[in-house]
């Protein structure tokens, strides 16, 4: 087994002293969602790139109704997949035919590139094996885009927790701004008693 750990790619259950940072959401055993709306699978671990100190894919255990047999994994690059964290689910932009399609990923130890072409030749543009100059640079590895954007839906998406705390640090400011322009005497700069009350 690799005990070099400082490069490459590893399955976060493996690599001890890594843990999610507090920030993010770890989805690994929630449910994965098609974007036809067919349930597709669990997460079953998160792909780790050890030196940038991010997540590169997300590995999905595939439901028997999917393989029609026993259990079956698949990488999914964390840009196509969104976080619904008020159902636990992981929602991805693939129909559940597509992912059906996807190569089978045998879980453990460090990722093979060629695997990873094999992954990606599926997906997208092409891209010379072995390449490692702006491998990760592409937007299926935007790891903010998987835990920057909570949830995945369509015109009627609800907003995320950050979206309605801007809203309202937005609506403070214009408040403190009426007051200046007011010289209302009790207005002081952040906080104060002539703000709106707190949700």
């Amino acid at each position: 087994m690799d005990t070099d750990r400082t490069t490459g790619t590893y399955p976060l259950d493996e690599l001890g002293d890594f843990k999610v940072a507090e920030s993010d959401i770890d989805p690994r055993g929630w449910d994965v969602m098609s974007s036809d709306r067919q349930k597709i699978g669990s997460v079953k671990d998160l792909m780790v790139d050890v030196e940038a100190m991010k997540v590169r894919y997300l590995v999905f255990d595939l439901d028997e109704d999917q393989t029609g047999s026993a259990e079956r994994l698949v990488l999914m690059p964390v840009g196509h997949a969104r976080l619904d964290d008020d159902d636990d689910v992981v929602m991805v932009n693939d129909t559940a035919a597509s992912i059906r399609e996807m190569p089978a990923y045998e879980l453990g130890g460090r990722m093979d590139r060629d695997q990873e072409d094999a992954i990606l030749g599926r997906r997208g543009p092409a891209t010379a094996a072995g390449v490692d100059v702006g491998y990760y640079q592409r937007p299926e590895f935007d790891s903010q885009k998987f835990y920057g954007s909570r949830f995945l839906g369509d015109s009627n998406a609800r907003p995320s927790e950050s979206e309605k705390g801007m809203g309202d640090r937005i609506a403070d400011s214009v408040d403190d701004m009426k007051d200046r322009v007011d010289g209302n005497p009790r207005s002081r700069p952040g906080r104060d008693e002539t703000d709106r009350a707190e949700r």
